[in-house]
């Protein structure tokens, strides 16, 4: 449900049992703050190519993403 409500495809009833159970459960507020931050990622990443990236680019990428824990 997480993924379907960044696509904003989540009904209101979905939206209320994906925010009770965010409520209880860590580990998908933990993979809805990394989804969040990989799509936030994307529209930069799209304008180069992985191969485009310098190493210190890359490693800013893994960074973030593991700070996201």
């Amino acid at each position: 449900m997480i993924s379907k409500k960044e696509e904003g495809k989540i009904s209101f009833i979905e939206r209320i049992q994906l925010w009770q159970h965010l409520l209880i459960c860590s580990l998908c507020k933990l993979f809805m703050k990394q989804n969040k931050l990989i799509a936030s990622l994307i529209p930069e990443a799209e304008k180069k190519s992985v191969a485009s990236l310098s190493d210190k680019e890359k490693q800013q990428i893994v960074d973030a993403i593991s700070n996201a824990n």
